[in-house]
């Protein structure tokens, strides 16, 4: 159990920071992160810069 909540706050920082560097929210993609996991990293990293 705990692997798992490393693993998603993993990819909350990593989505925070993909988001940084595209221009968009932090804060939203750190929470999207969170609560979706592998997904929103993948979502995130799919977007265009904006």
């Amino acid at each position: 159990m705990e692997f798992l909540v490393a693993v998603w706050i993993c990819c909350g920082v990593c989505c925070a920071i993909i988001a940084e560097k595209k221009y968009r929210d932090q804060t939203l993609w750190f929470f999207l992160g969170i609560l979706f996991g592998i997904f929103a990293l993948i979502t995130i990293a799919l977007l265009p810069s904006a």
